[in-house]
């Protein structure tokens, strides 16, 4: 065990510290009310055995972890009290000593149950099973936490912590509960961590202004029904194994959050959840058997975020999915979307994975922003009726492996300002009519395989600032690439089969960006390049078969940077 002690700087050498600590302390009964007194004495380190004076410390650790921090770490990440006899300097057996004097012999300073104003206790790496049931006078804590601390054992004298808000425990396993937790009445967040081999009393059912109940990656065994008396939760978070979800967590009329994560024999959620009908959010991710939903979700009127990730038994939604009217992000892994989809007119971001099919309706989602669809290589068509979705700004497909084309209707997404299309191996063409997105700001087009060619309609994107086309198997770049009259950064990277540049390139005077790394069958730059009078960085690095550059690039009057074969030079002006 390691000792530490802390000693704060701003109270100067030991001997002044332990003067106005002995000063205080002769003052404390006398002037209660001293608010000068007050503040010296919660920031004070001690050299001595100043547990006696009851000092009004408001926070303490300890810890019994040899590899702790150090002292200087400590004070700034906890605003510590840690303590230490006067005399650790010269004891030889200091090095047992650790954080706020504690002995490996003795489990808990009993300085620590005399301090009277004490708010908030952390204890780290406690070897000792039994926390002393002396802990119960230490009634003015607000925040208990253990952490690290094997085999530990509440005594049922924390019922006496009336004034607890938070009780934490991390790192705790096989932690033994008492069923007096339940009087902890005050109690809003209580949060379990890393805790295996948990068993949850019944008794948790009295807390009944809990906000916030958290089991991470726990092995809870199964959750009391009791749980469903928690009246005034708000969030709900289960991360790791749990037998069952009780019935009774229809009962929370309050809940608001629920989130439920790597729970592996979850096969459904059970039908009293329509009566949450204060939900507003559900997470539902890494559940293997997950395989259905019930069609009560559709009672849950004010949910406005739904996220079902990495469950991959679930096949469909309930067609009662479209009763969900405020329903705002939807983010599922699933093959098939039902059509009463089109019911969600509140609905801004949409994320779908594993897709098979789209639906029709899917145009019928009025106020949708975002839209991503992704690893779904059984997608072979979008439905035209994506067209409709004017409130449209962005759309990102990536990953669809047999899908080769976009729709025509593409072209009618007026305000969309986002375009990606990223390792889509078969799509080969992009339709004439994506000039009609007027807004379009960025377009991004990366490892296409089969993309040999882009739309003159291209050159109808007036709006368009950033053009990203990469590895693609370009064979050509139109002339009407010359028309965009906005465009700031062009990228033209790895399109190793681009032998040439159209001339019209010269006539984008306000790119600053041009990016033609990689193109290795390139093997002229038309000398019209100068005529890009506000570019600033040029780069040509990997293009084996351009041998020269143009005279006028010397043109170029706003160039800083030109990098070729992998040297950057800086250009002076």
């Amino acid at each position: 065990m390691s000792k530490r002690s802390i000693q704060d700087s701003s109270l100067g050498e030991e001997s002044e510290t332990s003067e106005k600590i002995a000063k205080l302390s002769e003052n404390e009964t006398d002037s209660d009310d001293d608010d000068d007194n007050s503040s010296q004495l919660e920031k004070c380190v001690s050299h001595g055995r100043i547990g006696r004076a009851q000092l009004r410390v408001k926070e303490y650790i300890l810890d019994w972890n040899e590899n702790s921090d150090s002292e200087d770490d400590c004070v700034d990440d906890y605003g510590d009290y840690c303590y230490k006899d006067s005399d650790d300097e010269n004891d030889d057996d200091s090095k047992d000593k650790n954080v706020a004097g504690v002995d490996r012999s003795i489990p808990y300073p009993q300085e620590l149950f005399t301090f009277k104003q004490l708010e908030t206790l952390q204890v780290k790496s406690c070897p000792h099973p039994a926390v002393p049931s002396d802990i119960g006078s230490l009634t003015t804590l607000r925040e208990l936490e253990f952490s690290n601390c094997r085999y530990l054992v509440l005594p049922s004298s924390i019922s006496n912590l009336r004034n607890l808000l938070k009780l934490k425990l991390d790192r705790c396993p096989h932690s033994t509960l008492p069923s007096e937790i339940g009087s902890l009445t005050a109690l809003k967040e209580l949060e379990f961590e890393d805790c295996k081999f948990l068993q949850v009393p019944s008794s948790i059912g009295n807390l009944r202004n809990l906000l916030k109940l958290t089991f991470y990656s726990c092995d809870i065994g199964t959750l009391p029904p009791e749980i469903g008396k928690l009246h005034n939760l708000e969030t709900l978070d289960i991360n790791g194994s749990v037998g069952y979800l009780p019935p009774e967590i229809g009962e929370m009329q309050n809940l608001k959050e629920l989130s439920i994560s790597t729970f592996y024999d979850l096969v459904s959620l059970p039908t009293e959840i329509g009566k949450l009908v204060n939900l507003e959010e559900v997470r539902i991710t890494y559940c293997g058997r997950f395989s259905s939903l019930p069609p009560e979700i559709g009672s849950l009127k004010k949910l406005r975020k739904l996220y079902i990730d990495h469950c991959s038994h679930l096949a469909s939604l309930p067609t009662s999915i479209g009763k969900l009217s405020n329903l705002e992000e939807l983010c599922i892994h699933l093959r098939s979307i039902p059509p009463e989809i089109g019911g969600m007119q509140k609905l801004k971001r949409l994320s779908i994975a594993d897709l098979e099919s789209i639906p029709a309706e899917i145009g019928k989602l009025d106020n949708l922003k975002e839209l991503s669809i992704y690893e779904s290589d059984q997608l072979c068509s979008i439905p035209s009726e994506i067209g409709d979705l004017q409130e449209l700004k962005e759309l990102s497909i990536r990953k669809c492996n047999n899908l080769s084309s976009l729709p025509a209707g593409i072209g009618k997404l007026n305000n969309l300002e986002s375009l990606e299309i990223n390792d889509c191996q078969t799509i080969d063409h992009l339709p004439g009519e994506i000039g009609g997105m007027q807004k379009l700001k960025e377009l991004r087009i990366e490892y296409c395989n089969q993309l040999a060619t882009l739309p003159i309609g291209i050159g109808k994107l007036d709006n368009l600032e950033k053009l990203c086309i990469i590895a693609c198997p370009l064979i050509c770049i139109p002339a009407e690439i010359g028309d965009l009259q906005k465009l700031k950064c062009l990228y033209l990277a790895k399109c190793s089969n681009l032998a040439s540049l159209p001339a019209e390139i010269g006539k984008l005077d306000t790119v600053e960006n041009l990016d033609l790394s990689g193109l290795t069958h390139l093997r002229s730059i038309p000398a019209e390049i100068c005529g890009m009078q506000k570019l600033k960085k040029l780069v040509i690095t990997d293009c084996s078969n351009l041998v020269s550059l143009p005279a006028s690039i010397g043109k170029l009057s706003n160039l800083e940077t030109l990098s070729r074969d992998g040297i950057e030079v800086k250009i002076d002006k």
